[in-house]
């Protein structure tokens, strides 16, 4: 389950980055910290429309 957790993080930095949308460090720190696959997964949902990094977490 860590190695599944660390591949959804690395996904949603991939897909927010490649959009452009800047991650601050206080979100990197909660999306690094976040060992809650199911939020992981509602947040990569999100990063494909959201303009904002704080609307991941809305």
């Amino acid at each position: 389950m860590a190695g599944r957790i660390e591949g959804e993080r690395k996904a949603l930095l991939r897909i927010l980055e490649a959009r452009g949308v800047p991650v601050s460090d206080s979100a990197l720190d909660r999306i690094n910290q976040c060992v809650n696959l199911a939020h992981l997964e509602s947040w990569i949902d999100r990063a494909v429309t959201v303009t904002d990094v704080d609307q991941l977490f809305d």
